[in-house]
């Protein structure tokens, strides 16, 4: 249990149950999460753009 810990909501008391080393991972173990990861960040920054150049081309009207 740690000493008091003051934040903007008060004092508390902290108890840890557990600790976990951490683990490092191996690139191989991980390439693909990386890969998959920029790939749909590309596709989501590509399609913001194409949005917005619609959006310049064309006069945008909602419906309510």
């Amino acid at each position: 249990m740690t000493e008091p810990v003051k934040t903007q909501f008060g004092y508390h008391l902290i108890l840890v149950d557990e600790i976990i080393e951490p683990v490092v991972s191996s690139f191989d173990d991980v390439a693909q999460q990386i890969f998959q990861h920029l790939q749909v960040t590309k596709q989501n920054q590509i399609y913001a753009e194409k949005v917005e150049d619609l959006k310049s081309r064309y006069e945008v009207k909602i419906n309510e």
